[in-house]
């Protein structure tokens, strides 16, 4: 089974969709794990990241959705505390539970680069239960890629479409840490989309309505541009991976 550790709701569309389209079209087992998405008695929002989730996941193709008991600062209830507030240790061990109780061992895991694609606190979090993951369950969990924005090729595009498009039509770089993604130095492996994976990271991405709007970016991206933002999908390779893998 291949694990992908994702924060929130919509995530594994903006970083994975081809990749998970892709291999589970293949036969393989895909499952998506939320870090950062869940409360007991879950409040309004929450219960509808986890419907459009559970939309995505069936235009992905995925198997099956899981949720740590953890949630975003903004949605904390009685039931659930902040993923940014917890230690990686403890939380990593909750992971291994999950894992271990729900999913045929051993995985490969697909988790966050160091900066978090662009720098979200939850993203680097993921991240580093991914890499404390590994490193304290290696025998089950002996493959572990991290999705990652591959920061010349963002930059170049950025550089270019700030001159031609509306700010509406632009990421909101105010959230960006400078450091984002990684260098191309750092990715060992790249996933190239074709039409019909395009066709439905599109699909995936406008699942997650609350989230995602149609009239700002990515879903008012022309096809080139958005082919050119996210037609190509990266990852960094971490731990042993075999050949056969892809």
């Amino acid at each position: 089974p291949i694990v992908f550790l994702s924060a929130h709701p919509d995530d594994e569309s903006f970083l994975s969709a081809g990749l998970i389209n892709e291999l589970s079209t293949r036969g393989r087992k895909c499952i998506v794990v939320y870090g950062a998405a869940a409360a007991l008695t879950m409040q309004s929002k929450t219960r509808i990241r986890q419907e459009e989730a559970e939309n995505a996941r069936k235009l992905l193709g995925a198997s099956k959705i899981y949720y740590l008991n953890y949630c975003e600062p903004q949605y904390t209830d009685s039931d659930a505390n902040p993923l940014a507030q917890q230690d990686i240790n403890t939380a990593s061990e909750h992971f291994i539970t999950l894992i271990k109780n729900n999913i045929p061992t051993p995985i490969v895991l697909i988790s966050y680069d160091k900066n978090g694609g662009y720098g979200n606190q939850d993203h680097k979090i993921i991240h580093s239960i991914g890499r404390t993951v590994q490193s304290m369950n290696s025998a089950d969990i002996p493959i572990l890629f991290e999705m990652a924005l591959n920061r010349e090729q963002v930059q170049s595009w950025l550089n270019d479409a700030q001159k031609r498009l509306p700010a509406t039509s632009l990421p909101l770089l105010s959230y960006w840490t400078k450091d984002f993604g990684l260098p191309a130095s750092e990715i060992t492996h790249c996933f190239e989309l074709n039409e019909t994976h395009i066709d439905i990271k599109f699909q995936a991405l406008a699942a997650h309505t609350s989230q995602v709007r149609t009239d700002g970016f990515p879903l008012s991206l022309s096809k080139v541009d958005f082919t050119k933002f996210f037609g190509t999908e990266w990852l960094a390779s971490i731990a042993y991976q075999p050949e056969e893998f892809f």
